[in-house]
């Protein structure tokens, strides 16, 4: 049945195109569709798929442009090679981009839809032509709260045809669903095919999670073993999270990143990378080689000012060729103030995002308050036995006060953990989870689940890494076990509950050894710095700046020189204000972009009911649909249905909704969108098979006595994939209506009007009108009416040349205005003239093709 060299199309996925057989076994066929750069492996005996073959008289065309038509069909160890009068074309070099079931064979045939079908796919048609050019992508579809400062930059990023940048908000800022957005916009734009997230071992699974229900993404995990369950199952190695010391150390894992040209690369926690280690080397490698890359920092400054530019440079190395001038510009953006046109230019010279709980606070009120419980432990003689006896016993009178508590405990190590667990459980009987970094991956997301749980633990105990990026937002107790020696570690302490998500007034509990260094400690990180019941400015540089300083008073802190640290840090606090923070704030937060993405989509969703064309789609096919409640429907494949299975629709159903914030609440429901991959699946199966690309019904008097044929035509682009090219072109529908002598009444009668007075034709006359139409007269008004619509497609390639002269052009009159005193502005011009050409080339060949036809009679 399937020799090697053949062409066949997928029925359940005809938008990848024509496929060639690539190989046969005795269960399997594998094929390749070159169109969409995509493999498939089905099953002989259930396979999906269809042979494409042509007949004598048919256009055949080639990979090549070669077209002539089919003189005589021969074959050869099951391939056809189709003879002309141009010459002979072997079916493996036929174009792989072709319309695979053409609506004529089917009106010959006596093979007609329904008008509510051939409805239904115009319908379609159009909505794909919206969500092509929408500019909510990537935001449309993410299960996540639309935030300001993380809306704004989608809104700047995602306008960009290469994302190259680093994401540097501070802690619980949300990092990563900004990264997830922009990944998701990529995708959905068809930007991106493979997508590489290299992060520390400990939050392998926290990514998973977040990309697969916040983004419906899949991802593939090496180096977690079986911790990552879900991603056993996943075979596609396109979208893979792993370590960079598994890269490392796993011959075979880094056989298969070196395997990929990777699209998309994101690094978590990126100033872990020290300049010139092997994990900086390897980020260095898969970036340069990658089309966009994202890092991810909430401590850049943990690197010093040196080597976060080390990282600007792997991400940009055209822009950022010199430390000296990246000071030297820093310092002159610090000395002026933000005026919209040196605002602008810094927008440009910047490949980074860091915004600031201060500034946001100014903005929206995202944050909880903070309430600080210190109390003094008078000990006599402290030890280690006495101090943790004594903390216990405050860890215990906190879980007995508040019952319903859940208490996040963290301490510096992971003896101090263990010792604390084991005291509070001789103390009281209380549920604890244990956390620390001697443990397996596997067994820290046990204890995180646990404690996650409204019936698991009230009590999470964790060493250190327990601060470094796990979140625990529902929970809103802290108890500090000990005071770190870093003002940042205590940050991120904090952080694990003081993020965007968290609905209650977070309450910081430390128990103190008074009269010690620790006392010292505290004063000094809340007098002099009010870590605790603030976020502060730029503390870390501060500390790093004063470190000896520091550490000595920390031994003998008197109160003068905590006046004088307390002073100087002020005024320190000062000096950025006024100074480089002015510009990164008013470069990372945008109110005005975040107020016009909203209002997009807000718009876009009034002029389209997804509910309500979904249940369209399910009547239609005959999927069962369930209302049970408000906002929420069930949904499940039916015995009947039109189709043997619904594309992305489980045998068993799902229960969904397209409401937003009932999505965030509810994690069991399916959020559906647009962008949801049922919706797409149920678009692409209404544009581009076979469903409703044929009907035929009868018209009243109105008409006349003339036989109509209306054909639907589409205008879109050739190349799909790694092109941004649909923002300016999308796919387009185009109508031409003629009647049998050709004459074109597109204008005449309008759509509307042909619905309004046409019924469907009876079935005994629909199996007759096959036959009775003569097949070279529906032929020559084909080719008459593509004619037709080819004309009236000059119209949007002139729509969209102008807009790619918008978009482009501004930025090129930008680059060009700075080019003579920033030489950042060289390459960047550069790359923009090209997309521009490249641009103008692709919509002058936008390809007609005939996509669905309503005989009227």
């Amino acid at each position: 049945m399937f020799s090697i060299g053949q062409r066949w199309f997928s029925k359940t996925e005809p938008e990848l195109g024509l496929a060639i057989v690539e190989a046969v076994d005795d269960r399997l066929v594998n094929l390749y569709f070159p169109a969409a750069e995509e493999s498939r492996a089905y099953n002989k005996k259930s396979a999906p798929l269809q042979r494409l073959t042509f007949q004598v008289g048919e256009i055949v065309k080639g990979e090549d442009g070669t077209e002539f038509e089919v003189r005589e069909l021969k074959e050869q160890n099951g391939v056809i090679f189709y003879i002309g009068d141009e010459g002979v074309l072997p079916e493996t070099q036929l174009e792989s981009s072709v319309s695979l079931i053409k609506p004529q064979e089917r009106l010959f045939a006596g093979d007609f839809d329904s008008p509510e079908l051939f409805n239904f796919r115009y319908e379609s048609l159009v909505l794909k032509r919206a969500l092509q050019e929408y500019p909510g992508k990537g935001l449309e579809g993410s299960r996540i709260n639309l935030i300001g400062h993380q809306v704004s930059i989608f809104s700047d990023v995602s306008k960009k045809s290469r994302i190259r940048l680093a994401l540097a908000d501070e802690v619980g800022l949300g990092k990563t669903i900004e990264a997830g957005v922009l990944a998701k916009s990529l995708y959905e734009k068809k930007l991106v095919k493979t997508i590489l997230i290299i992060v520390p071992a400990s939050l392998q699974y926290q990514w998973f999670v977040e990309l697969y229900k916040k983004f419906n993404f899949l991802f593939k995990t090496l180096g977690a073993g079986d911790e990552v369950e879900l991603s056993s199952k996943v075979e596609n190695d396109d979208f893979i999270i792993t370590t960079a010391s598994h890269i490392l150390e796993d011959e075979s894992a880094r056989n298969i990143i070196e395997s990929k040209d990777w699209d998309l690369v994101i690094a978590d926690e990126a100033h872990r990378y020290k300049k010139d280690s092997p994990e900086f080397n390897l980020l260095k490698e898969v970036t340069l080689k990658s089309i966009h890359a994202l890092y991810l920092s909430a401590t850049p400054e943990a690197l010093g000012e040196e080597n976060f530019f080390e990282l600007l440079k792997v991400l940009n190395p055209e822009k950022y060729t010199s430390f000296d001038e990246y000071k030297e510009s820093e310092k002159r953006y610090i000395e002026s103030s933000p005026t919209s046109e040196l605002l602008e230019q810094y927008n440009y010279e910047r490949d980074y995002f860091r915004n600031r709980r201060k500034n946001l606070e100014k903005q929206q009120n995202l944050f909880p308050t903070k309430k600080l419980f210190a109390q003094a432990l008078n000990i006599e003689r402290p030890s280690d036995s006495k101090v943790i006896a004594a903390k216990v016993e405050e860890l215990a009178r906190l879980l007995i006060e508040k019952p319903e508590a859940k208490v996040l405990a963290i301490g510096k190590s992971r003896k101090l953990a263990v010792q604390v667990q084991k005291r509070l459980s001789e103390t009281m009987n209380v549920k604890s989870a244990l956390f620390h970094g001697e443990q397996s991956l596997l067994e820290r997301d046990r204890q995180a689940a646990y404690f996650a749980d409204p019936d698991g633990a009230r009590v999470l105990i964790s060493a250190e890494s327990g601060s470094e990026g796990r979140n625990f937002e529902f929970a809103s107790e802290l108890f500090l076990l000990d005071l770190p020696t870093h003002p940042q570690l205590l940050l991120q302490r904090i952080g694990r509950l003081d993020r965007i998500g968290q609905k209650n007034e977070i309450s910081i509990h430390l128990p103190y050894v008074a009269k010690s260094i620790e006392e010292n400690l505290f004063k000094l990180y809340n007098e002099a710095f009010q870590l605790f019941e603030r976020f502060p400015t730029g503390v870390v540089e501060f500390y790093e700046d004063r470190l000896d300083e520091i550490h000595q008073a920390q031994k003998t802190l008197s109160l003068e020189k905590l006046e004088e640290l307390a002073r100087d840090y002020g005024q320190y606090q000062d000096n950025i204000e006024s100074g480089k923070n002015a510009f990164l704030d008013a470069h990372s937060y945008k109110q005005s972009n975040v107020e016009k993405v909203v209002e997009s989509i807000e718009q876009f969703h009034k002029k389209r009911d997804l509910q309500s064309y979904l249940e369209k789609a399910f009547n239609i096919v005959g999927v069962d649909i369930e209302d049970l409640s408000q906002d929420v429907y069930f949904i499940r494949p039916a015995d009947n249905m039109l189709l043997p299975s619904y594309p992305n629709l489980p045998s068993e159903g799902i229960s969904y909704t397209a409401n937003r914030k009932l999505a965030i609440k509810r994690d069991e429901l399916k959020f559906m969108s647009f962008e949801h991959p049922l919706t797409q699946s149920t678009i692409e199966l209404f544009t581009e098979g076979e469903l409703g690309n044929v009907c035929a019904v009868t018209h009243n008097e109105s008409l006349g006595e003339n036989v109509f044929f209306e054909l639907i035509f589409k205008a879109e682009p050739k190349q799909k994939y790694y092109n941004d090219i649909e923002q300016f072109f999308p796919i387009t529908p185009i109508r031409v209506l003629v009647n049998a002598q050709g004459l074109d009444c597109t204008k005449k009668f309008p759509k509307k009007h042909i619905d309004a007075v046409s019924s469907p034709l009876e079935a005994s006359k629909r199996e007759q009108l096959g036959e009775a139409l003569p097949k070279q007269l529906v032929l020559d008004l084909i080719d008459k009416a593509k004619a037709l619509a080819t004309a009236r497609a000059s119209k949007y390639k002139t729509m969209a040349k102008e807009k790619v002269g918008l978009v482009y052009g501004t930025e090129i009159k930008k680059l060009k205005t700075w080019g003579a005193q920033n030489e950042f502005a060289a390459t960047e011009l550069q790359f923009f003239e090209r997309s521009q050409e490249r641009l103008l080339s692709e919509v002058e060949q936008i390809q007609i093709d005939f996509d669905s036809l309503r005989v009227i009679v």
